[in-house]
């Protein structure tokens, strides 16, 4: 009856596409759809056991001398306060006490007081939508404010993370093919989505391998009332061969999603692909959240334009809110609420390769996810697809894709760069709230214990790349075991795992950096919170062993694939694997993270790795003076030959990558060579700067490159240099400095720098307790900056200023994170920082108000470009200084200081 009702669906949906067969197909469906295979609860019962496997307390003893951070583990756990969705819960097994019973003498406790009986759910109940000529039937259940109730686990064989597009807007292909692309070349109207939940009668994109469509007509969606917020982008995708073998991450199809400017010309912004699934897979649904730049305006009201479709349980009535569906317009029916913080701990797919931003950022992925969405969140009545009353002015009148006065635009990118076959089915689209922000438990597969976009069929990287939800036990890391097609490799044993190495991760890049590099901390936080499955006896010391002992003796690089020494894997190792490796500071002790260690020994070969990473650092000439420019593409990947640009100095991956490999193990070198990495790190700071930092605070990823494209990188280098440590050099003088005490009580103090001297950039002034001594001071002490010009040139600012400039710019530009390491010491530094003090430009006089003057001491400090301070100079506060006749006194501005 299943297989009958599903040939008969297609039947159907081919016979009746239009408006007029909706009731029949509605009819039709109510009899077929519960004739679909379902899961016999029988074979449920041992996925819920073993997801009710954890014990509510309880601490495994090999974690306690590598316990995570208490912060951080609170965070990946959920601990902290979220209100922004209900966590699922555990089912008990059967037979499993409850906590706290306990039989005496054979008798059966007294029984407990009974919490109540939750409601049962509504039924599914099938929502049809008329789109076009086509209809798209969802099996709905509940309001659209509980789509993320009563999810059974076969959701997300269907769904990435569970994830419903049942209240998205559709959008046809055929609206946005340009009027060169041919519907009958790249529609197949053969190939209809098909689906236990979801049924399309509209036509899907099919491309071949080595086929891509950049769709020449922006997306009918008016971006401009989501500017500083984000929006959902679904597409469903099958596929048959596809793929590229050893490269999980350049040979899959998918979806990139472009903002362009309102003449559809020039790119605004990206977000490639991040569904990543290669081989032969059924229909899957995934999505893309895309952040839309711009800051939030709190007086316009955003609507969720989706069609909400409400099913009505008490008597199975079918409605459609804020669609039109069968031709009436629904009434919307929604929360409303503040679009709040994204949940931290949710991981970002930086690296990019993860957000696909850049393929060794991996500390995106552990860290937390952008910045909150701020502004106001309402639902109210949507419109169809074909009701947007901005329709006209998206499309454009005679000319699509381009519209007067429309903003910027959404364009979708459509490839399947390898083999095979892929079809593309049902675009739709949704503002995202509070209804459809999910954490990251929320994500997590119950079967799987992944948060990966297709659980069943992605690899190994991807299961990790996501983040650690930490609801599930993790049966991914048992691949086949576990049922898993795409992940063929149990590594818990240690057989298991020297396969994985040999075969896998020693060939393709994507399983070395993101699974071998991620095992230490994958490992101490799954033993901690026990979703961890049983490992063999051994499994870190083995892990360590074949890892250390892969290391090529000559360079100390690690490598993979077609590139055995390279920078990225190396660092991948040091820093995910390898916990003493820490960077030394000036002005903060280096600790040891054994929770990101399979093993307690220094870095092996470190002097080999400072002197090759040194070696790699380009030089060129300057009116007869050698300089230090940064790292290239080439050193990226070890490459004997060059395969970057010639003129190429700088690639921000292979310079982040090369800066941090050079701060952990200069301590291994010589003093020469500490000095000359010192320099190598400062001027290739200087180089990225210049060369790769654009006027309005964005930057390129090579220095060679034509536009702004990804928001990575950047921060890394920020987080590896001395840019911001407190380090004192006799070269950096301060200068004169006056401070005259104010005019009247509670006034303001004016700082006076006189010939401000021309190696430096600003003064810093502090004010601390009378008996703090020179060394003690630090940034809270900080009350004000004056800057020795306007500015104009980066360098020229003070370093607190300049990663404050760049910090917005980016938030507006990509939303992003700059904690790029759990312990940030970026975050650390700038958060010292008071929240707003006095900033001056120029060398002009400074207004600003010390509190308790009378108990303070004040100090002045000159700062050079990279950071560099002068010797803590004393100053004692002279009498008042009256303003000359006609003359205001000078105000500082304030400048926020922290995040």
């Amino acid at each position: 009856m299943a297989m009958m009702s599903r040939a008969l669906r297609k039947a159907w949906a081919r016979i009746l596409p239009g408006v007029a067969g909706v009731a029949l197909l509605g009819a039709f469906l109510c009899l077929s759809v519960w004739a679909e295979d379902k899961q016999d609860p029988a074979e449920a019962a041992p996925a819920a056991a073993q997801a009710a496997e954890k014990k509510a307390e309880g601490e495994t003893e090999g974690t306690k001398a590598a316990e995570p951070k208490a912060e951080a583990a609170k965070e990946a756990k959920g601990e902290e306060a979220d209100a922004e969705g209900e966590k699922p819960a555990v089912e008990k097994a059967e037979g499993e006490k409850e906590e706290g019973a306990k039989p005496e003498d054979g008798k059966a406790p007294e029984q407990a007081e009974q919490a109540p009986v939750e409601a049962p759910p509504p039924p599914e109940v099938e929502v049809t939508v008329a789109v076009g000529d086509a209809t798209v039937v969802n099996l709905v259940r509940g309001r659209p404010g509980q789509r993320k109730k009563w999810r059974e686990p076969d959701l997300w064989r269907c769904f990435m993370h569970g994830t419903v597009d049942f209240f998205a807007t559709p959008i046809p292909w055929s609206d946005l093919l340009g009027s060169d692309q041919k519907p009958a070349e790249w529609l197949d109207a053969e190939k209809r989505l098909s689906t236990k939940y979801k049924l399309s009668g509209l036509p899907a994109v099919r491309l071949a391998g080595g086929k891509s469509l950049a769709l020449a007509t922006r997306l009918p969606i008016d971006v401009r009332p989501f500017e500083g917020r984000s929006i959902r982008l679904f597409v469903w995708m099958r596929a048959d061969g596809v793929g590229i073998e050893n490269d999980c991450w350049g040979g899959p199809p998918g979806m990139d999603v472009i903002l362009k400017d309102q003449d559809g010309k020039i790119v605004l912004g990206s977000v490639p692909a991040l569904m990543k699934t290669q081989g032969t897979f059924p229909w899957h649904c995934y999505y893309q959240d895309v952040f839309i730049p711009g800051e939030p305006k709190p007086d316009v009201e955003v609507k969720d334009e989706a069609p909400e479709a409400e099913a009505k349980a008490a008597d199975g009535e079918k409605a459609a809110d804020g669609v039109k569906a069968e031709g009436d317009e629904g009434k919307a029916e929604g929360d409303e609420g503040k679009a709040g913080e994204a949940k931290e701990g949710e991981k970002k797919v930086d690296g990019e390769a993860a957000e696909g931003e850049g393929a060794d950022e991996k500390k995106v992925e552990t860290g937390k996810e952008g910045k909150s969405e701020k502004g106001t969140a309402k639902s109210g009545k949507g419109e169809s697809a074909k009701g947007d009353k901005k329709a006209d002015a998206m499309k454009g009148k005679g000319d699509k894709g381009k519209a007067e006065d429309a903003g910027p635009g959404l364009f979708v990118r459509l490839f399947n760069p390898a083999q095979g076959t892929v079809w593309f089915s049902t675009l739709s689209w949704e503002p995202i709230t509070t209804q459809n922000r999910y954490t990251l438990e929320e994500k997590q597969d119950p079967v799987s214990g992944s948060v990966a976009p297709n659980p069943m069929f992605d690899e190994l990287p991807h299961h990790f790349r996501w983040g650690k939800a930490l609801h599930y036990k993790w049966a991914f890391w048992n691949g086949p075991v576990a049922g898993l097609q795409g992940q063929p490799y149990d590594i818990t044993t240690q057989a298991g795992f020297a396969d994985y190495y040999k075969t896998k991760a020693k060939q393709d890049p994507m399983h070395f950096d993101y699974v071998v590099g991620a095992l230490a901390e994958w490992y101490h936080l799954g033993l901690k919170f026990e979703v961890l499955p049983p490992l063999a006896e051994g499994w870190t010391t083995a892990v360590a062993e074949v890892i250390k002992t892969d290391q090529d003796p000559e360079s100390g690089l690690w490598g993979c694939g077609k590139t055995p020494r390279s920078l990225a894997a190396t660092w991948h190792v040091l820093d995910g694997l390898f916990g003493e490796a820490r960077i030394v500071r000036a002005d903060r002790a280096s600790e040891a993270l054994a929770w990101m260690s399979l093993t307690t020994e220094k870095p092996p070969r470190a002097a080999q790795i400072l002197a090759t990473v040194m070696d790699m650092q380009v030089s060129y000439e300057v009116e007869g003076k050698r300089m230090f420019a940064a790292w290239p593409s080439s050193a990226y990947d070890f490459r004997d030959a060059p395969a970057h640009k010639p003129e190429q100095r700088c690639s921000l991956a292979a310079t982040s990558n090369a800066m941090y490999l050079l701060r952990v193990t200069a301590e291994a070198g010589s003093r020469e060579r500490k000095t000359r990495a010192y320099e190598g790190v400062a001027e290739a700071f200087r180089y990225v700067i210049e060369h790769c930092v654009t006027p309005d605070g964005l930057w390129k990823q090579n220095d060679t490159d034509e536009a702004v494209t990804s928001g990575a990188f950047l921060p890394s280098i920020v987080e590896f240099s001395q840019y911001l440590e407190r380090r004192t050099s006799p070269d950096v003088p301060a200068g004169v400095v006056v401070i005259s005490a104010p005019a009247e009580e509670g006034g303001a103090c004016q700082v006076k720098w006189k010939d401000a001297p021309e190696k430096c950039v600003s003064l810093r002034v502090f004010a601390a307790p009378k008996d703090t001594a020179p060394e003690a001071l630090d940034e809270s002490h900080l009350v004000g900056i004056i800057t020795r010009t306007a500015g104009d040139k980066f360098l020229e600012m003070d370093p607190f200023l300049l990663v404050r400039r760049l910090q917005v710019a980016s938030a507006r530009r990509w939303n992003r994170s700059w904690a790029v390491q759990p312990d940030s010491y970026t975050e650390w530094k700038l958060g010292k920082l008071a929240s707003a003090f006095a900033v001056q430009i120029n060398a002009a006089p400074m207004s600003v108000i010390i509190p308790d003057l009378a108990e303070k001491a004040l100090f002045v400090c000159g700062v050079n470009w990279y950071g560099e301070q002068s010797v803590p100079l004393r100053v004692e506060v002279t009498g008042a200084e009256p303003p000359k006749e006609g003359e205001k006194q000078p105000d500082g501005k304030a400048e926020a200081g922290k995040k």
